[in-house]
């Protein structure tokens, strides 16, 4: 996907976060690109499997971080597997955002 429309697609999943929520961002570039939109939002709860969105993440004071554990996933360079599927289990989220690697309209999953 461009960088252009990666960047819209971060800013307008951006605007749909209140503060104060709980939210999921999955990983991948275009999570990335969103977690830096969030970085100025006050009291938000994120939680992430992708590397780089801890990067983003990393600084921000305002913004809760748990990352999710499990089995590292070097092509998304994020968490999966059974430990990260357990902890999402025992989670409440108000929003959730979630990459699409390997989705296409021809093909579908």
């Amino acid at each position: 996907m461009a960088l252009a429309q990666q960047h819209a697609i971060a800013r307008w999943a951006a605007s749909m976060i209140r503060p104060g929520e709980k939210i999921l961002l999955d990983a991948g570039s275009t999570m990335g690109a969103l977690a830096h939109e969030v970085r100025g939002c006050d009291k938000l709860s994120v939680t992430t499997p992708g590397i780089n969105t801890l990067q983003e993440l990393v600084d921000s004071e305002d913004i809760e971080v748990d990352c999710l554990v499990g089995r590292l996933r070097s092509v998304s360079q994020s968490s999966v597997g059974p430990l990260a599927e357990a902890a999402l289990e025992r989670m409440s989220l108000d929003r959730v955002f979630m990459g699409a690697d390997a989705v296409t309209a021809e093909d579908g999953i």
